[in-house]
């Protein structure tokens, strides 16, 4: 279901015996949705569901999650657009699948207490959804709602999708028509549509349950962007612009080959993290069976994701292969293989064990666990002094968060790590510098590692240099301490 919309009104809140007595005794206009309303499930997320080769479409799908073209369409309204037309793309039999799919499973999504209320309305009864008219209409079919009157978006194009759905009903209805209708709806984005109405009646249907498209397949990053760090900004932000982004400045300068090493560390990454996450959702089960007050997501109880057991070493040990090759084209791939399967299996175990102790014994724990995350691209490829002080920064400035917050009882949030991650890298670099003036130091990797780390943390250097001010300055609001 949808979350609450700010602003909603509660008086079109309403139960669904409610609503089923005014539909049926309705002698208006009835405008009623179809996305677990009319229909118990939503069918932009049965239609790609049912794609042939789901693997392939859960890929693409996180690489629309990545890029957001939808920014430059209408932004978030029109994202099912681009999801359905990348289907369509690479699957155009997804038709013929869809048709014999709501043949067979259409009949079982009809609400049928509100198709039968509808059934004696008075009214004039209309389907009116955001959803898309070439998906709804044999699905209606399938459900006996064949002639049914139906509002629905066009996938040729990003308007109906980025005006709305009660523009869209007013466009083919009139104001005047909608002004006199009961709409029914569950969705809480129908707000404008609910109060433009004569009568609106937001109902949750009891029976009605939203099943994300692609449930059953097992992507890595799945669980992190959607339960434990919920938001494409994690992946986006914290992954690959943090993790792998120093992976790649603290080695890159040591290879003759970038583009194949950017490849290969970007297979390695994917590998580690397939391990990693299995550490993200057994933390999250034992703080639900073992802790008083475990700190999980909204999204652990509501969101449906593949959590295979074996799976994730698949992905994790093909495509640690894969980019061994790329990055080690020496003749070490088996011993090299070797070491990172065992870093894995220590990784596992580590993450088994700090997901088992008590708070105290988590703090060291975790700054092994991120020191591993850190560096743990070591293993296949070499990196030179300033850049393997880059990583271990990272581990440190990561680390102190949760320190602070596990042995003070401070809220465990980011105080400005990303300038603490500059001025301990800058210090290290000094200290190099007084120790060995003509040393390691000197390599385009420092200067690498220190625009880059100022141009992440540009945003809190701006927030140092607003909030500086004297002590003596009567308008700072200081006080002797």
């Amino acid at each position: 279901m949808e979350d609450v919309m700010e602003g909603t009104e509660p008086d079109y809140l309403c139960t669904p015996e409610q609503a089923l007595h005014d539909v049926a005794h309705a002698e208006t206009p009835v405008l009623v949705d179809f996305d677990e309303t009319l229909c118990l499930r939503n069918s932009t997320e049965e239609f790609i569901d049912q794609a042939m080769f789901g693997l392939l479409a859960a890929v693409l799908l996180r690489v629309l999650e990545i890029t957001k073209p939808w920014r430059w369409t209408g932004g978030e309204p029109t994202r099912d657009v681009w999801r359905i037309r990348v289907i369509l793309y690479t699957m155009p039999w997804q038709w013929s699948r869809w048709r014999r799919f709501v043949q067979r499973r259409g009949p079982e999504m009809l609400n049928r207490p509100l198709s039968d209320a509808l059934r004696q309305s008075r009214g004039r009864v209309v389907v009116a959804s955001i959803g898309f008219e070439p998906i709804i209409r044999p699905l209606l079919e399938a459900m006996g709602w064949g002639d049914a009157e139906l509002i629905a978006c066009s996938l040729s194009g990003f308007d109906d999708r980025a005006r709305g759905k009660l523009a869209l009903v007013q466009s083919r209805l009139g104001a005047e028509v909608v002004a006199q209708s009961l709409v029914v709806t569950d969705s809480r984005s129908d707000a404008p549509l609910l109060a433009a109405a004569a009568q609106g009646q937001l109902v949750d249907w009891p029976d009605a349950l939203y099943m994300p498209a692609l449930r059953r397949v097992y992507l890595p990053f799945d669980y992190t962007t959607k339960v434990k760090r919920p938001g494409a900004k994690y992946l986006r932000r914290s992954i690959l612009l943090d993790d792998f982004m120093y992976w790649l400045l603290a080695t890159i300068a040591l290879t003759n080959a970038p583009v194949l090493h950017v490849i290969g560390l970007g297979c390695l990454l994917v590998s580690f993290w397939a391990i990693y996450e299995t550490g993200y959702v057994d933390n999250d089960r034992c703080g639900e069976l073992y802790e008083s007050t475990p700190k999980l997501s909204r999204q652990y109880a509501t969101h449906m994701v593949a959590t295979p057991r074996w799976q994730p070493w698949l992905w994790s040990l093909s495509l640690g292969v894969a980019g061994i090759a790329l990055l080690r084209p020496d003749g070490e791939l088996v011993r090299i293989t070797a070491v990172w399967v065992l870093a894995l299996l220590a990784l596992h175990a580590l993450f088994r064990i700090y997901n088992r102790v008590d708070y105290s014994t988590r703090v060291w724990l975790l700054y092994v666990l991120q020191l591993a995350r850190a560096s743990a691209c070591l293993l296949v490829v070499p990196a030179n002094l300033p850049g393997a002080m880059a990583l271990i920064v990272q581990a440190i400035c990561r680390w102190i968060p949760y320190y602070i917050h596990r042995n003070f009882g401070l809220k465990w949030a980011q105080p400005r790590m990303l300038v603490g991650r500059v001025v301990l890298y800058a210090g290290a670099v000094a200290l190099l510098f007084i120790v060995d003036p003509f040393g390691p130091v000197w390599t385009w990797t420092t200067l690498a590692v220190l625009a880059f780390g100022i141009f992440k943390a540009r945003h809190e250097f701006a927030e140092v240099v607003r909030e500086a001010s004297r002590l003596n300055d009567p308008k700072a609001g200081t006080t002797k301490g």
